[in-house]
């Protein structure tokens, strides 16, 4: 009989202990996090401005010239999470993140000679969901975790800054159809690209330490696979100045002085004779925003992150 009440002790202790585990297994918490993404799986680059063209290209005074491929993606930049989960069980649990995305300043194409220079330079900011899946091991004190979902762009848009300086007269002859002159023009326009609905893929790969009951430090890896369809392209700011050959500005042009077809684009599948296009139209509406076809921006990255994890309950 009593080596049936210590059995029956035993038994309630471990059960009570498992019990103790399965709770402590299913609890919410809250990540806070902060990180540098790397450009990866890079495209060719280039400016939407053929004046500037696609590559970086340098001819000196001598003649000589230097050009090469500018490669990346429009990912590379510092990334801050919040995280909010819950482990249905010590090894599987669900999230849902919410990221802001800022970039650094990158170069897209720039065009330099004695007498043109012409950058096309790019900066974006972006609002992300991803919900995920949580995969985690504990050994001790450490976790070892996978998180794998669906990012999804909610907001953000690209912003272009585009600065010339024309001693050729290619901006002046575009501007009043006047060619043949060397007229000297200064010109800086900030452009808005915003996005369609896309969404993309993400895999975090981390390890924690659990430094008390209620916290845990953590670092990881991330890889970002996402792409954004082009939806349209609005003009902020445009200012040119075209100057005498004493460099004396003798007329100068504002957003205010040009139509709405080159204020506006919109991407659209398909291009016809009917599209408000100069190319494929010989008379375009110069009333209505200008219709190219899509383009999509690479924003794949690599990154890494270090944060602090809180449980809730």
């Amino acid at each position: 009989m009593r080596n049936l009440f210590v059995l029956f002790i035993i038994t309630s202790c471990a059960n009570f202990v498992t019990a103790q585990d399965s709770l402590r297994a299913k609890r919410f918490y809250i990540e806070v996090s902060g990180g540098y993404s790397f450009p990866f799986v890079n495209d060719d680059l280039g400016s939407t401005q053929e004046i500037i063209g696609s590559a970086n290209y340098l001819m000196r005074a001598d003649s000589s010239i230097s050009s090469t491929s500018v490669f990346g993606t429009q990912g590379s930049g510092w990334r801050t999470s919040l995280n909010i989960g819950y482990m249905f069980h010590k090894n599987i649990g669900f999230e849902v993140q919410v990221n802001y995305f800022q970039s650094q300043r990158f170069l897209l194409a720039k065009t330099e000679t004695p007498t043109f220079k012409g950058e096309h330079t790019v900066l974006a900011s972006r609002l992300e969901l991803a919900p995920q899946l949580v995969l985690n091991f504990d050994i001790k004190k450490w976790s070892i975790y996978s998180k794998t979902g669906v990012l999804i762009p909610v907001w953000g848009n690209s912003r272009s800054s585009i600065k010339i300086d024309d001693r050729e007269g290619i901006v002046f002859e575009q501007a009043t159809g006047i060619a043949g002159t060397s007229v000297r023009s200064k010109l800086e326009a900030e452009v808005s690209t915003f996005g369609k609905f896309s969404y993309g893929l993400q895999t975090r790969l981390g390890a924690a330490y659990r430094a008390t009951n209620w916290l845990s430090v953590f670092a990881e890896m991330n890889f970002t696979a996402l792409s954004i369809n082009s939806k349209e392209n609005i003009v902020n700011r445009f200012d040119v100045d075209f100057l005498d050959p004493e460099d004396n500005i003798f007329q100068s042009g504002s957003i205010d002085d040009i139509d709405v077809i080159d204020q506006h684009t919109i991407f659209v599948s398909e291009l016809t004779e009917t599209s408000n296009n100069p190319s494929v139209n010989p008379n375009p509406d110069p009333n209505r925003p200008m219709e190219e076809l899509n383009t999509k921006d690479n924003f794949n990255t690599l990154g890494i992150s270090i944060g602090l994890r809180f449980y809730i309950f």
